[in-house]
């Protein structure tokens, strides 16, 4: 019966590590995941950002006969 508890114990111990190693996976793919979101949001968002207000600027003007 005692090899059956420490077997049974062993096999927690194993399911608990793989599921902190997961878990530290997972958070690592989102972090890579969120890094490459916000290169791609510089490279490609904030340019179309600067873009729409010199539009608006410039519609501002032609409306307001500068």
């Amino acid at each position: 019966m005692p090899k059956v508890r420490e077997e049974e114990s062993l096999g927690f111990l194993l399911d608990e590590k793989l599921k902190e190693f997961v878990t530290k996976n997972t958070l690592k793919a989102k972090k890579e995941e969120y890094e490459e979101q916000v290169a791609i949001a510089k490279e490609v968002i904030l340019p179309l950002v600067k873009a729409v207000e010199r539009s608006k600027k410039i519609v501002r003007m032609l409306l307001l006969g500068g």
